[in-house]
């Protein structure tokens, strides 16, 4: 006979029910799952203490995953119902760069100003003595001293004269094409419900136990940070029956 034990988070995918050839797409780092089976009682009490009858009107299956690796994959496949689309818009924080001196003129093009995206501001840096780690200004026309103006065309900004010799620290998005993935979440009609097929799986000592549940939606999807912490996102759903009315089925050892 088999030992229905399960030890450790084992092993969680999502197949999406939205497209003809899915791709099945694994929780990646999984650090725990929980599953819950809940019913609702109804109690028939007649003249005396204990129930004469007890019925089960209603049931529920809810799940919670933590996981500690972002998937465009996942999430957009199993909770926004969206494809992610190849490239990824990049955070630069902290970019160096001097003001050059005269006779100008006094700009300066980010590293990635060729695919620039947003602007997240600029700070002096240190050895500007009072204004070390003070943001400047953005404005539109000619810039004064503490000010600059930006192309976001090219990622060129442009500061003034008596601000040369400065030295800056930039942030900033911008866009490739070489890596990553992004999920383009729009605003669907109300009832639009992307809908997955979750699979997890337990083992120990050899022994494996398979919960598959047929039709699942996901109702929540956090993105905790924390400093000098990993990042455990969580991702909650619940099953739902089928279109042949089943809810999935549960293998086990014994």
């Amino acid at each position: 006979m088999g030992k229905p034990i399960i030890f450790g988070a084992g092993n969680l995918y999502g197949i999406s029910r939205g497209v003809l050839v899915p791709t099945p797409v694994k929780f990646g780092i999984l650090q725990e799952v929980g599953v819950e089976v809940a019913l609702t009682k109804k109690e028939l009490i007649g003249q005396k203490v204990f129930p004469d009858a007890v019925g089960v009107s209603e049931g529920k299956i809810t799940c919670k995953a933590k996981l500690a690796r972002l998937s465009a994959d996942l999430m957009g496949g199993l909770f926004f119902g969206a494809t992610p689309a190849t490239g990824q818009v990049v955070p630069v924080v902290g970019e160096t760069g001097t003001i050059p001196a005269t006779p100008g003129p006094y700009t300066i093009t980010v590293a990635n100003g060729a695919t620039f995206h947003t602007n997240l501001g600029v700070v002096f840096r240190k050895n500007n003595l009072a204004t070390d780690g003070q943001p400047l200004t953005r404005v539109s026309g000619a810039p004064a001293t503490g000010e600059y103006s930006l192309v976001e065309a090219t990622g060129t900004y442009t500061y003034a004269a008596a601000d040369q010799g400065k030295l800056l620290k930039f942030d900033y998005l911008y866009t490739s094409t070489l890596v990553g993935k992004t999920i383009t979440i729009v605003n669907p009609e109300a009832g639009t419900t992307p809908t997955f097929k979750a699979i997890l799986i337990g083992n120990f000592d050899g022994e494996k136990v398979t919960l598959i549940l047929n039709r699942c939606v996901s109702d929540k999807l956090t993105l905790p940070t924390k400093r000098g912490d990993f990042t455990i996102q969580e991702m909650d759903f619940s099953a739902q029956a089928d279109d042949d009315d089943a809810l999935g089925l549960l293998s086990l050892g014994s």
